[in-house]
Formats: C-alpha cells, sequence, structure tokens
C-alpha cells in the first residue's frame, strides 16, 4: 500500500520505488507484496492471495477450515495467475463483479483512474470489461463492497491526503449517485477496507479504515458514516501492517492484517474484540517454497 512518515519503520524498510515513478506515473511507494482477499471458489468463505506490483502475476491461495479451527499457522495452496502484460505498476483488488458468488481479482490504475477487472475462463484470467473512473488524486486508494446488496461488489476510493472517500456504483442500470463522505486525519495514511460488520446488522457492506501507526480499525456503522457512531477497535499486533477483511468463516466478515516483516497474513475471529489474538495465520511462500499439497 501507499506508505509515506506516518507508517512505521519496519514496513518503511521494505518498501521499494517502482519504475516509473520520476515519470510521475504512478507516486505510489508500493510494498513488495499486496494482499487481497476473496472467495475464489464459491464455498462462501474468503481466503487470500497477493500481488507483486510490477509484475504480471498474481497468486490465489486457498485452504479448507472448519468454523471451529484450532488455531496454527498453515501453507494454503496456492497458485499463480497471469493478469497479462501491464504497462505499469497497478494496485489489486477482488470482488464478485458478477454476482455469481465468486470473487476474481481487478486491478487499479491510479494514474489513468481504471479499473480492469478479471473472470476467470477454463481456468485461467481473462481480461474484461474495463471502467474508467473519475478520481480526486492518483493518489487514490480503491476497496471494494456492495453498497446496493445487488449481489455485485462496487468500488470505493479513499483519498488519504483529504480523508475524504467516494463510493462508486459499477452497475450501468444502477439509479444510484456515488456516496461522498469524509473519515480519518488527512495526510495520515489510513487504509480503508469494506465488509458487512456486525454494527452495520446487514447484509450491505461499510466501510472501515485501518490507521497503521496505532493499528486501529474504525469500523463505520452506514456508507456515509453519519447515522451511528463508529466502533474503533485496536489489534494487539503493533503497527505498520497491511488491513484486510473477508469472510474467514460463518458470520459477519472479521478482519486480517499482512505483516511485510515476517511475511504472515494473521486472521481474526471477529471484528470487535480488542484482545483477540489472530486465529489462523498464513503463510506467504515463494513457489520454491511451498509444499506440495496437491495429495492432501
Amino acid at each position: 500500500m501507499k506508505l509515506r512518515p506516518a507508517l512505521a519503520a519496519p514496513l518503511l524498510s521494505l518498501l521499494f520505488t517502482l519504475p516509473g515513478l520520476a515519470e510521475g506515473r504512478l507516486p505510489i511507494p508500493l510494498p513488495e507484496l499486496i494482499p487481497i482477499a476473496g472467495d475464489w471458489n464459491g464455498d462462501g468463505y474468503d481466503e487470500i492471495g497477493w500481488h507483486r506490483p510490477g509484475t504480471s502475476l498474481i497468486t490465489l491461495c486457498t485452504w479448507s477450515l472448519t468454523d471451529d479451527p484450532e488455531p496454527a499457522p498453515i501453507a494454503p495452496l496456492c497458485q499463480d495467475q497471469s493478469l497479462a502484460a501491464m504497462p505499469q505498476p497497478q494496485i489489486p483488488l477482488a470482488g464478485d463483479w458478477e454476482g455469481d458468488g465468486i470473487d476474481e481479482p481487478g486491478l487499479w490504475n491510479p494514474s489513468t483512474g481504471v479499473l480492469t477487472r478479471f473472470r476467470f475462463e477454463n481456468g485461467q484470467l481473462e481480461r474484461w470489461d474495463p471502467l474508467s473512473l473519475p478520481t480526486t488524486t492518483s493518489r487514490d486508494w480503491p476497496f471494494v463492497g456492495d453498497w446496493d446488496s445487488d449481489g455485485r461488489d462496487d468500488l470505493g476510493l479513499y483519498t488519504p491526503d483529504t480523508a475524504g472517500y467516494v463510493l462508486h456504483f459499477l452497475d450501468p442500470s444502477s439509479d444510484f449517485e456515488p456516496i461522498r463522505s469524509t473519515y480519518g486525519i488527512p495526510g495520515a495514511d489510513w487504509r480503508p477496507i469494506a465488509g458487512t460488520w456486525e454494527i452495520s446488522g446487514t447484509d450491505t457492506d461499510r466501510p472501515a479504515f485501518y490507521d497503521p501507526l496505532t493499528a486501529t480499525f474504525h469500523f463505520l456503522g452506514s456508507l456515509s458514516g453519519e447515522l451511528q457512531p463508529p466502533v474503533i477497535r485496536q489489534i494487539p499486533e503493533g503497527p505498520g501492517l497491511f488491513p484486510l477483511a473477508g469472510a474467514w468463516w460463518s458470520g459477519p466478515d472479521a478482519i486480517g492484517v499482512f505483516d511485510a516483516v515476517d511475511r504472515r497474513i494473521r486472521l481474526y475471529p471477529y471484528a470487535f474484540i480488542p484482545t483477540q489474538r489472530p486465529l489462523i495465520t498464513v503463510i506467504v511462500q515463494d513457489p520454491d517454497e511451498r509444499p506440495d499439497l496437491s495429495s492432501d
């Protein structure tokens, strides 16, 4: 994710500047890996994946968990997929673009404001239906959620410089106008996510914002954040982490964090228990480090 002085030193030490920054095409420092979450196989539970900025590969991982798993580190079954040649580094995300219960990757180009969505065709990812959206700056950060409960995910854009965000409805037949609001501290590099939090009481996704300096999540109870006070929870993992949201188990969505220092993704069973330790730790491995899980 884009990182500026507000983030902690451990994660900053792993950042690199991508080619093209000198030309002003992508003025966002990115970490070595950017994690995403989605339901890749349609079983109703989210798994994780990650993308290396500046490459054409995305890694999608699956696992099998019960609703009451034992706390343990796991090495999931992962597969690399090609996203075809990309002219410049882009930001990965994932959503149920077609309303079929299966999440598929997408790429957000901050310099052009184009969202490129992908779908599975014969086991491979194929590019389809790029969308051009108005942006505030090339530093807008994307996040995905279903804002109108139609079963198809939409796109939000958060501008850390101003703490403003806009929720776009991607269905071309939708009568909804984009929702604009603000939340957070301008210039503090908070990160947006979205999910069906317990506070909302509905199946409609709501934004949340993560302050990486204090490891604190702010969960909104409405799309605009104005109808009820947010729920604020601090996790015990410390600063410099990258937020995720997903339905790891049955029930409302919960949170996860990616620690770039030890290359672990920690998944929490609930969103609103401040002292809750992560229940599952996913080991991020390079292809040559992964165990052969095909026979399991």
